[in-house]
């Protein structure tokens, strides 16, 4: 026997907003149903009881809850509260929240505090009868303090429509085992919905807020065919986004969720699966429970890091395990991101997990993507957000050229989009007028202030001054005039642009005594240069004398980070002090032509630093 066709029944449901921030939603074709909850759960739960409800009861009740997409309006009446004066000594009314519904050239309308209908001729006062009407009935029913109290509860009330879709009665039959398989699902579905509730968010397509992205369309073509639902039975897919951080991941998701508004989308994270759990079968029930809701609802669990599955290595927590089998035979869909570097290292611990999903690789975005990015996020902006400081167009390609030179770490457009905030979230932290619009200017300021880096460096329209620079080492530094002028002629040469960039800004060989001034010279550099003797990363050369010591320098001690590569990656804008090169290592010397010919390293773990930006500085009393 063919499946009946769904029916769609359109119906109107009046929501009252609280002062508690949820709601009240009752359908109007019956108010004493009522869903009290958030927003988006109240809509939810309303939608699953008029579901079961419209399933379960004749065509009567349909035709009821059926009402016509025609000029339904809310409507507010002031009634007077009868024998107030006694009560509190003056006349005391109320606005009443009223449905009002068209009939030919007169009108019903339903009081919604009272569940009360009225009936308004055509040629009478709509605002008389029903204050009269309700007048009257308040008088009869005398409500005590606490009901009267209910009356004043809502801060306002909106009417909502929604679509329900209901199966069709089969043609006769076996109606009451049908009736009871309808709600048995139902209930089963309610329930799972709970479930998914309490380990998760859920993420709606109207929650999503930000403009469209740029370059993903074949990346969104393939994801939501990975993700499509079919009708007939097939295997559902899993998918983990590998990108690096900020090429667009969560965005991916996001456009997706906005292209599919009808799909479940539960956010979770390891954490939440297993929080309160212990290790005695518990957490394994919980699992268990989570996956066949998400099986019962074809729900997406959208795990927010695959490598926390990873942490624990006791054995008393094996959610790899655990969540396996559902994937390996596709009766889940589960998406989550990594990094390449953390794919690979995924794939080598959880070989079996990685080989259950499906791997969609997005590429990072270059300068021109950033552009259009950058564009669109100042046009949404200033379309909805129009009371905080917008950045002029003028100024996107100084965002983008700045963070494509001094920010190596991170991709685009994430990087550039980054800037953005943080300059608008510095304006309004200045009080910038909400309609002034964030020039050039602003951008270099907050970039030079937030990175250390000079304005000198990062504009053309700012001069070099040199005399200035010498007198300000000369302070610092006494007697040594001819290694104070060499520094500020290197440094000339940066800020002409006549220093390779892909190379560090500058290299020193500092030669001397002891107690000649080489690590006070340094130090001397990063303030002038970084603003900043903090800006200083001084490693002691004869601490790596022995065999190990490029090892230590890029892989660290204990499985810890590299000394050298983790110090640059975390203050890229720096001076880099080698102090007694001639004391280190001969592996050392092999490793430092990587960083003088390239302007780079490599540590352990495959993550690059940059040297780009940074001063090198090595010393020696070789020879003095």
């Amino acid at each position: 026997m063919r499946e009946p066709k769904r029916l769609k029944i359109e119906t109107v449901l009046a929501v009252h907003d609280l002062e508690s921030g949820r709601v009240l939603s009752q359908p109007i074709a019956r108010p004493k149903h009522a869903a009290y909850d958030n927003p988006s759960d109240a809509r939810i739960s309303m939608e699953l009881f008029l579901t079961e409800l419209l399933e379960r009861d004749g065509a009567s009740t349909r035709a009821a809850f059926s009402l016509p997409a025609g000029d339904i309006g809310i409507q507010h009446v002031e009634v007077e509260l009868p024998n107030a004066r006694a009560l509190v000594g003056a006349p005391l009314s109320f606005s009443m929240p009223c449905v009002v519904l068209p009939h030919r050239r007169a009108h019903w309308v339903l009081v919604l505090p009272l569940a009360m209908t009225v009936y308004v001729g055509r040629q009478e006062s709509l605002e008389q009868v029903v204050a009269s009407e309700a007048k009257r009935l308040l008088g009869a029913l005398e409500p005590d303090a606490f009901t009267r109290l209910g009356y004043f509860c809502a801060k306002s009330t909106r009417l909502e429509r929604m679509t329900v879709s209901v199966r069709r009665r089969p043609v006769p039959g076996d109606g009451a085992k049908t009736l009871r398989r309808k709600l048995d699902r139902a209930h089963v579905r309610r329930r799972a919905l709970q479930t998914l509730h309490a380990v998760g968010r859920q993420v709606r397509a109207h929650d999503v807020r930000g403009p469209e992205p740029v370059g993903m369309r074949d990346a969104l073509t393939t994801f939501s065919a990975l993700l499509k639902a079919h009708d007939k039975p097939q295997p559902r897919r899993s998918v983990v986004i590998v990108a690096p951080q900020g090429c667009g991941k969560t965005t991916l998701i996001h456009a997706w969720l906005r292209a599919h508004p009808d799909r479940w989308l539960f956010a979770t994270s390891v954490a939440q699966l297993i929080a309160g759990m212990s290790s005695l079968g518990q957490w394994q029930e919980r699992i268990k429970r989570v996956m066949e809701a998400a099986e019962t609802l074809d729900a997406v669990l959208w795990l927010d890091d695959l490598r926390d599955l990873m942490g624990d290595r006791s054995g008393a927590f094996d959610l790899a395990g655990a969540i396996r089998p559902w994937l390996d035979e596709g009766r889940v869909r589960l998406v989550s991101e990594l990094t390449p570097e953390a794919a690979d290292l995924f794939a080598t611990r959880q070989a079996g997990l990685f080989s259950s999903m499906h791997p969609l690789r997005l590429e990072s975005h270059g300068p021109r993507e950033a552009t259009t990015a950058l564009l669109r996020c100042v046009e949404y902006a200033r379309k909805f957000e129009p009371d905080r400081p917008a950045l002029a167009e003028d100024a996107i390609p100084t965002v983008i050229e700045l963070t494509d030179r001094f920010v190596p770490y991170r991709t685009f457009p994430a990087k550039a989009v980054q800037l953005y905030e943080e300059l608008r979230a510095t304006a309004e932290r200045q009080h910038v007028h909400d309609q002034q619009r964030l020039t050039r200017e602003h951008v270099y300021e907050s970039f030079s202030r937030s990175t250390g880096v000079p304005a000198f460096l990062l504009r053309d329209d700012r001069a070099w001054r040199s005399e200035r620079a010498t007198e300000h080492l000369r302070r610092r530094i006494v007697g040594q005039d001819a290694a104070v002028a060499a520094v500020v002629d290197a440094l000339a040469v940066v800020k002409a642009g006549l220093s390779p960039g892909d190379r560090p800004l500058a290299s020193f060989l500092f030669v001397g005594p002891t107690g000649v001034g080489k690590t006070a010279l340094a130090r001397a550099l990063a303030e002038l240069v970084f603003g900043s003797e903090q800006r200083l990363a001084r490693f002691d050369m004869s601490e790596l004398s022995g065999p190990d010591a490029a090892e230590r320098l890029l892989r660290g001690v204990g499985g810890s980070e590299g000394r050298l590569t983790s110090i640059v990656r975390r203050e890229p804008f720096s001076v880099v002090l080698l102090d007694e090169i001639e004391k280190a290592h001969p592996s050392v010397f092999d490793l430092l032509l990587g960083v003088l010919g390239e302007g780079r390293l490599t540590d352990a773990r495959g993550r690059t630093a940059f040297f780009h930006n940074v001063i090198l500085v090595m010393t020696s009393n070789l020879g003095t």
